[in-house]
């Protein structure tokens, strides 16, 4: 056990000294990892910092809040414990990037100027120039490096999202009523003004902003019920409540990564729902989930890595939850979900094709052309730059308690590897998840801005630190905490 122990000191030790090393390149050399000044820590900061103070006492009241809310549902049946925590964290999961908006440099109007700013999301821009499905498929197979950076990686079901709420907007006097009513009247003007939309496609990018902030909070939900799966009530509501204090989270926001993060978090928690259940419950849990990725392969390339998430969680959720199954027939259930999986997404991709009148290999091709494009254009050349720098910006980005709380977690699961007699329950969820994250970087297809593009793995590392967290208290002798 000393050993173990002096070997956990001597990894975090050395994963600090490293971390240490990379913060320095990454400050004094920013352009050697994408060429890009964002990087510098200099121009980091585009907020208001005395408004921050208020701002960060205020959501910490939030969160206490929340949490004395959920010790009072604890009495609660079961059912309903669990719906009213779904609702409370689908409602925080909203919350945190409203609350947190006025620390940004346009207070209440930011999350509202970045769906208009064509380098954030650029797929609104170009909805504005399509009148119709046939023109938005031709474009692409003809004159994809017309396209905002974004949409030339992306499939043309975002933009098509976009067109329709922009109809939707110029159609709806209520819609745009209810836009009036949140903001003034200079602010419109100004907005039009500077991004030359009227009022039916500002109300346009409202809507867009709305659809995106439900779907940060319809992420939250299912990360706490994808947690709860693996850990304890307890890990579960905590990792929530990390999950939607992330800047990583919250600071991303309006992002059309969270309405994918949706679709693979959803198709994660339709096929483990079958998982070990009987043979129809499972097909039909699989199959739900292939038509989901399916259709999300029409928003976003980067839904595809649920069909590799999937499986990994399935085994991690069955040898966590059915530890008596065999490994022939943990096997034969992964491989069969696997196998559903990729039918239902088949026959979404094919509807999808005949709704946009364009097949999706096509629009794969110009995507991947656009990636090529994009990261040329950038000089964001080295691949295996991308490969070294992620997983550091991905937790650090994402708060230095995160990262301590996950590297503490590395050292003790590392720990107990080496010393398999100590009792100790190994963790699927963690080593899956790892092994995800691992699998995910060296693809080499995640670059620049991580910690949007992987926006989907947040509520696997809040599970994580929130189970890191909890052992660490339970190590200061408070036992009634679930793991």
């Amino acid at each position: 056990m000393e050993k173990s122990r002096k070997e956990a000191w001597l990894f975090l030790g050395t994963a600090a000294v490293l971390s240490i090393a990379l913060d320095v390149l990454v400050y004094w050399k920013p352009g050697f990892w994408n060429h890009t000044s964002e990087y510098q820590w200099s121009v980091l900061w585009h907020g208001r910092k005395a408004m921050s103070v208020w701002v960060f006492f205020g959501f910490s009241g939030l969160w206490l809040l929340c949490y004395g809310i959920w010790e009072k549902l604890m009495s609660q049946p079961g059912r309903a414990r669990v719906f009213l925590t779904g609702l409370m964290v689908f409602l925080l999961g909203i919350l945190s990037p409203l609350a947190l908006s006025p620390v940004d440099r346009f207070g209440g109007n930011e999350l509202l100027i970045r769906v208009f700013v064509s380098d954030h999301t650029g797929y609104f821009t170009d909805s504005l120039r399509f009148n119709n499905r046939r023109e938005l498929a031709q474009t692409y197979l003809t004159n994809w490096s017309a396209l905002t950076t974004h949409s030339r990686t992306h499939p043309a079901g975002t933009i098509l999202v976009f067109m329709g709420l922009n109809r939707v907007a110029a159609n709806s006097g209520a819609a745009q009523g209810m836009y009036k009513f949140f903001v003034n009247a200079d602010t419109r003007l100004r907005l039009e003004e500077h991004f030359q939309v009227d009022l039916a496609e500002q109300t346009g990018g409202m809507l867009a902003l709305m659809l995106m902030l439900i779907a940060s909070g319809l992420s939250a939900v299912m990360g706490y019920f994808l947690v709860r799966r693996f850990y304890g009530g307890d890990t579960a509501f905590l990792s929530s409540l990390i999950l939607v204090s992330l800047p990583a989270f919250s600071q991303r926001t309006p992002v059309m990564d969270q309405v994918f993060a949706v679709f693979i978090l959803g198709a994660a928690l339709a096929a483990l729902s079958g998982a070990g259940k009987g043979i129809l419950r499972r097909i039909a849990g699989a199959a739900i989930s292939g038509v989901l990725i399916g259709a999300g392969a029409w928003l976003s390339p980067g839904v595809w890595s649920a069909m590799i998430l999937i499986p990994i969680l399935q085994l991690a959720d069955l040898q966590t939850n059915r530890p008596e199954m065999n490994w022939s027939e943990t096997l034969k259930r992964v491989i069969g979900t696997e196998l559903v999986l990729a039918a239902g997404a088949v026959l979404a991709l094919w509807l999808g094709s005949l709704i946009m009148g364009v097949s999706w290999i096509q629009i794969a091709e110009v995507n991947r052309l656009g990636w090529h494009f994009n990261n040329n254009l950038s000089g964001r050349l080295h691949i295996w730059k991308w490969i070294i720098f992620n997983p550091y910006e991905f937790f650090f980005w994402s708060s230095m308690p995160v990262l301590l709380a996950f590297l503490l977690k590395s050292a003790w699961e590392s720990a107990k590897t080496t010393s398999p007699g100590s009792g100790h329950k190994f963790d699927w969820f963690f080593w899956t998840s790892l092994i995800f994250l691992i699998f995910l970087n060296v693809s080499g297809q995640v670059c620049y801005e991580s910690p949007r593009l992987c926006w989907f793995c947040l509520p696997l590392i809040a599970g994580i630190c929130a189970n890191s967290f909890i052992l660490i208290l339970k190590k200061m002798h408070i036992p009634e905490l679930v793991v």
